[in-house]
């Protein structure tokens, strides 16, 4: 994630085409909700070595389902060097 941002919803609702869900299914989404939390990722990188389940609740005791995962320094690094993330930009 490169921003987290709370956006009032006319201000999300102005922002639905940069993102994966059409104006309408975020309107939706956000009911009566006055604001919502609005975050930015950077440009998707694939691993290049396949990970298994199995391998990444050995190694780190992975149970899903989790959508996010807030790692160590340490612990980003390791993932990064099993799943064979290049360093760059969007790998912070």
């Amino acid at each position: 994630m490169i921003h987290l941002r709370q956006l009032t919803i006319k201000e999300s609702l102005a922002l639905a085409n940069e993102g994966a869900l059409e104006r309408s299914e975020l309107a939706e989404y956000a009911g009566e909700y006055s604001s919502l939390f609005v975050f930015t990722v950077g440009k998707f990188q694939s691993a290049s070595t396949e990970v298994t389940f199995p391998e990444l609740k050995e190694k780190y005791g992975f149970a899903p389902p989790q959508s996010f995962l807030i790692l160590s320094t340490q612990g980003k690094n390791a993932l990064d060097t099993l799943c064979g993330f290049a360093e760059g930009e969007n790998n912070a």
